[in-house]
C-alpha cells in the first residue's frame, strides 16, 4: 500500500505517461490532466532510462519509478524511483529530482520519506543507498535529514566523483522509536 502524503501523490510511471511527458506539456495534460512545468528535469535522459526499464520489465511494483504529483492542482513536480529491485544482500538504490520551480518547498523530503517507507515495507530490503554529487547541496541535506549516513566516495562514468549514502533498516527503525 502506498503511504499517504499530505501534499503529494506518487504515481507509478507507465510507458504511456512517460511518452506523454516526452511529447510535451500539452500532451501530458490532455492525456492525464497533469500540468508539466518547463523545465521539469535537469536529467532528461532519466525519462529514456525509465522507459527502457519498463520495456524490459513492465511489472516491478513497488520497486519502480514514480511521478511526484501535487494533490491540490495535479502538477508534475519531479520524479523518484528505485533503480532495480533489491539485490541478494537486501540493498536497493533510489534517486529523486524535484523540478527547479518547486525546490525548497519540502516536496523532496516528503517524497524521500515515502520512498523509504515503500522500501522498508519489504522484508527483502535491509539497506537503501543513494548517490549525490560530491558537493554540499540540498539533495544530500534531504538524505541527512532522513538519517542517511555518508558511506563513501565512488566514481561514476556519468558524473565523475560522487558521494554514496546509506540508510540501514535497523537505524531507520531505531530513529522511528524516538
Amino acid at each position: 500500500m502506498m503511504p499517504d502524503n499530505q501534499r503529494l501523490n506518487l504515481i507509478p510511471l507507465t510507458i504511456e505517461i512517460l511518452q506523454s511527458i516526452k511529447a510535451g506539456a500539452e500532451n501530458l495534460y490532455s492525456n492525464f490532466g497533469i500540468l508539466l512545468p518547463i523545465p521539469f528535469t535537469e536529467f532528461p535522459e532519466s525519462i529514456d532510462f525509465t522507459l527502457n526499464q519498463l520495456k524490459d520489465n513492465p511489472t516491478r511494483p513497488p520497486f519502480q519509478s514514480y511521478g511526484i504529483i501535487t494533490k491540490d492542482r495535479p502538477t508534475y513536480v519531479g520524479q523518484t524511483g528505485f533503480l532495480a529491485p533489491p539485490d541478494e544482500d537486501g540493498m536497493i538504490e533510489f534517486g529523486y529530482e524535484i523540478a527547479l520551480h518547486f525546490r525548497g518547498q519540502g516536496y523532496a523530503d516528503e517524497a524521500v520519506k515515502t520512498m523509504i517507507n515503500i522500501a522498508f515495507d519489504s522484508a527483502n530490503v535491509k539497506t537503501i543507498i543513494a548517490h549525490t554529487l560530491n558537493v554540499k547541496n540540498a539533495s544530500n541535506h534531504i538524505l541527512i535529514k532522513n538519517h542517511f549516513i555518508f558511506e563513501k566516495v565512488v566514481m561514476s562514468q556519468e558524473n565523475g566523483t560522487i558521494w554514496q549514502w546509506k540508510l540501514p533498516k535497523n537505524l531507520h527503525l531505531l530513529k522511528q522509536m524516538f
